[in-house]
Formats: structure tokens, sequence, C-alpha cells
């Protein structure tokens, strides 16, 4: 599989949510406000995260990767369940 861009990225932690607002704390120390509404629902203070910068051009070379990849997880399987998929 080919690559996705990881060269532009930098970790931040959930500090926790104010308002509107996720506060992030970077690898830096700086702090960073992201807008709660973009933010994933099931996430809670202290997890951690990596934010990764692409211009638009990498994006969607990076999510014609990952489409990729999953497909052929998908096709490979043949369709048949697998042990997570299996219930009780």
């Amino acid at each position: 599989m080919e690559n996705i861009s990881t060269q532009f990225n930098i970790s931040a932690t959930l500090n926790n949510f104010e308002g509107e607002f996720a506060i992030l704390t970077l690898e830096t120390e700086e702090q960073l406000k992201w807008p709660k509404e973009k933010f994933p629902e099931n996430v809670h203070p202290g997890e951690s995260f990596k934010l990764n910068i692409l211009n638009n051009e990498d994006y969607l070379a990076n999510k014609e990767v990952l489409a990729k990849a999953v497909l052929k997880e998908i096709l490979s399987n043949g369709g048949e369940k697998t042990e997570g998929d299996k219930k009780d």
C-alpha cells in the first residue's frame, strides 16, 4: 500500500470542552480551539490525536489511497465474517 502522508503532522491532546470548542494542547505546548461540532463525539479529555496539514491535492491523493486500501481489505476477505464480526 502507498503511504498516507504524515510529513506535516503534530501531536495534540484534548484538554477539555469549553462551550462550543474542544481545547487541544499541541506538542509545542500551545493551545488550539477546535470547533466541537467538527470533533468526534466519543472522545474524552486526555486522549491524544495527530493533526495533519495537507493541501487539497495531497488530501485527495491520501483519500484515494485510503479508499483503495479499505476496498482491498473488504474484497480480500471475500465477504466472509471475521472473528470480530461473529455474534455470540
